[in-house]
């Protein structure tokens, strides 16, 4: 038995490394607080990001103006919140004694559970973004080439054409109108109410000559003059030769618009 007034000794001893607990704010800021035995002080910094994660997705899903620049903004601040709470954990573990000894709570599966309980919210937040801002798709084919070469990756910004509708040049992501599993890349070369042609692979919009990049590989084809329809854009792929576009299926409806092409990679 212990002595009357002599506390019982629960815990190993094992001082903290300064390394591990860096490391593990900066896996999940706050993690490395714990990992020194300030509980109260790991869960505020978890609930500093755990609230510019609400934040995040509140504007993800809400029309705002400048939404890249807000999003931006709290990337940064997300980023150094983490750097800070890295740099924090670094102190304490440097500071405790030789004779920490463990709480409860010093135990692998309990940092691995803050963990995955904060990357519920985190997959849900991408997949947020994914579906209402922004995603990464791959470009297997030349049809777009050289503007976007074969098997480039691009972004798309999937909230472009939510207040507008499209514009001429613009290269857009859609959903294939003959196949809505596809999706297609190309560049808007005529809006709803234009007329638009082809002749000997020249593009005329409105009986004039349309003024294109110097990245567009013409082909010498033809196209009889079409209206495009109200709520309907006419696409085309910048390597005419090798791209099926609006020439094959028709003008692409506005509703099957994925989003606007903002980084080719």
């Amino acid at each position: 038995m212990n002595p009357e007034n002599t506390p019982p000794q629960v815990g190993r001893l094992r001082r903290r490394q300064p390394l591990a607990a860096a490391n593990l704010s900066l896996l999940l800021a706050g993690l490395g607080q714990v990992y020194c035995g300030d509980i109260r002080r790991g869960l505020a910094h978890m609930w500093v990001v755990g609230t510019l994660l609400l934040v995040t997705t509140i504007i993800l899903v809400t029309p705002i103006a400048s939404r890249g620049t807000v999003l931006s903004i709290i990337l940064l601040a997300w980023l150094a919140a983490t750097a800070c709470s890295a740099y924090q954990a670094y102190g304490m573990a440097r500071r405790t004694r030789e004779d920490y000894r463990l709480k409860d709570y010093n135990r692998p599966l309990v940092y691995a559970a803050f963990v995955f309980l904060f990357l519920i919210p985190v997959i849900g937040s991408g997949s947020l973004l994914r579906a209402n801002f922004a995603e990464v798709y791959l470009v297997p084919n030349a049809s777009m080439s050289p503007t976007i070469p074969a098997g480039s990756r691009i972004v798309a910004r999937k909230d472009s054409y939510r207040d507008h509708d499209p514009e001429v040049n613009d290269l857009v992501v859609f959903k294939n109108p003959e196949n809505r599993r596809q999706t297609f890349v190309k560049r808007v070369v005529a809006t709803a109410g234009a007329v638009v042609e082809m002749r000997d692979g020249v593009v005329w919009v409105d009986g004039k000559p349309l003024v294109e990049a110097d990245t567009i590989a013409p082909d010498q084809a033809n196209f009889p003059k079409t209206t495009v329809p109200a709520h309907h854009c006419f696409v085309l792929g910048d390597h005419r030769s090798n791209s099926r576009d609006s020439r094959h299926f028709g003008p692409v409806a506005h509703i099957a618009l994925v989003g606007k092409v903002v980084l080719p990679r």
